[in-house]
């Protein structure tokens, strides 16, 4: 073995064990602020920083989050997306260690970062066009799974006359969904904008505002399911 590949193999492990005390789940999280004025452009920069570091990264996610977006990364690629972002000038708070706002999330968080991760990869790659049917399995998919936990949800399509019967339960839960992320999203926005309107205080207290909301809407599950 030659004494390049062995220097490079204890580089390698010296990144990856720097942070060695750390658990899976505790991604570094960023929020990239005002960087969504022009959307085209975000979305550049953010294929970009795949196509050159977080494509090696099985864990990074993104949540798009209005005027802002919040990154979350696996320890071993802070210094080089510090780097890109010092490169392409983008304005950035660092939170720390990622504690998401919703406890349905934390208390599955393994499998959430795996979901947001494979989210976040599908994006990149789909075409626009197979948006829609995209949606539409991962929606399924997840009912789908979940038939035979469902219990006290499909209970009252079980005598339903349908040939389909109990699997009405997901189209129910779908409608349900569709109303809680539509009441959702507008208390978010009008709460936002209300801040911003009626808060006559110094720029820092505006963002700790954005931030209390953030985490306060973040959630990406039905919390009262």
């Amino acid at each position: 073995m030659g004494i390049k590949k062995v220097l490079k193999g204890i580089i390698k492990h010296f990144d990856l064990n720097e942070h060695s005390d750390l658990e899976p789940c505790n991604l570094f999280e960023y929020d990239l602020l005002n960087f969504n004025g022009d959307l085209d452009k975000a979305w550049e920069k953010i294929k970009a920083l795949h196509d050159k570091i977080l494509h090696k990264d099985n864990y990074w996610h993104l949540f798009y989050e209005g005027e802002f977006s919040t990154l979350r990364i696996s320890p071993q690629y802070k210094d080089e997306v510090e780097e890109f972002f010092r490169k392409h000038s983008i304005e950035r708070r660092y939170n720390g260690i990622w504690i998401d706002g919703s406890p349905t999330v934390e208390k599955y968080k393994k499998m959430y970062r795996d979901m947001f991760h494979a989210f976040s990869e599908l994006a990149i790659h789909l075409d626009e066009e197979d948006l829609f049917h995209a949606s539409d399995r991962v929606c399924h998919s997840f009912f789908n799974h979940a038939f035979y936990a469902a219990k006290e949800h499909r209970a009252p399509f079980e005598n339903s006359p349908s040939v389909i019967g109990p699997t009405m339960w997901e189209a129910d839960m779908m409608s349900r969904v569709l109303i809680y992320r539509a009441h959702h999203i507008g208390m978010y926005d009008m709460e936002r904008h209300l801040a911003k309107r009626f808060t006559l205080v110094e720029k820092s207290h505006a963002e700790k505002k954005d931030e209390e909301l953030k985490n306060k809407y973040q959630d990406t599950s039905v919390e009262n399911e």
